[in-house]
């Protein structure tokens, strides 16, 4: 399971919602703030501008809400609501992102493979001196 970073959601939102990153990035931390290390957070931990901003992710298909149901002992039926991350979503968003900076990552690492021998042990001689 990939784990969402701010950056990696502020991509997110900055992509789908076509803002700049800055107000993104003030999206993604107040997001990841109330989630925390987990995929679901309960609706009654936000306050009003914290679920208008969910159900705009919602829309988003950046996370989505659920009910749950339960029956207490007395008979009554105890309901919660949800919210859950959608984390393969964000990571499709950011998917081309994510690609190019391996492929950079990797460019880098061919220029040590391309260097000569002889570098490495003048390196090898210099440090054990």
């Amino acid at each position: 399971m990939s784990i969402i970073t701010i950056p990696t959601l502020t991509k997110a939102i900055e992509q789908r919602l076509s803002i700049n990153s800055g107000e993104a990035r003030q999206y993604a931390c107040i997001v990841l703030d109330l989630f925390g290390y987990d995929d679901c957070v309960l609706d009654n931990l936000l306050d009003n501008a914290d679920r208008k901003l969910f159900y705009l992710l919602e829309e988003l298909g950046l996370v989505k809400s659920q009910r749950e149901e339960f029956v207490l002992y007395d008979g009554r039926v105890w309901r919660i609501h949800l919210w859950i991350l959608q984390r393969l979503a964000i990571m499709e968003h950011v998917k081309p992102i994510v690609a190019s900076s391996v492929s950079t990552r990797q460019s880098r690492s061919s220029i040590y493979t391309s260097l000569p021998d002889r570098l490495w042990t003048m390196r090898k001689q210099t440090a054990s001196q």
